[in-house]
């Protein structure tokens, strides 16, 4: 986790809010590298749900 973290800003961040990595068009991140820190619970909903939001945004692209 933390690896790839979410920002709204390049400078604190890999990806952008919709999960697409900067400098890299319509490469995506859906899995826990997104998340800033480690979760101190368990985190399967939120990567899931993250990863759901994140294909929503993909498939925006394609209409």
């Amino acid at each position: 986790m933390g690896s790839c973290r979410m920002s709204s800003s390049e400078s604190l961040g890999a990806v952008n809010p919709e999960g697409e990595l900067y400098g890299v068009k319509n490469l995506f991140i859906g899995d826990a590298s997104i998340f800033p820190t480690t979760l101190g619970v368990n985190r399967m909903i939120t990567i899931m749900s993250l990863s759901k939001r994140t294909s929503r945004f993909i498939a925006k692209r394609l209409d």
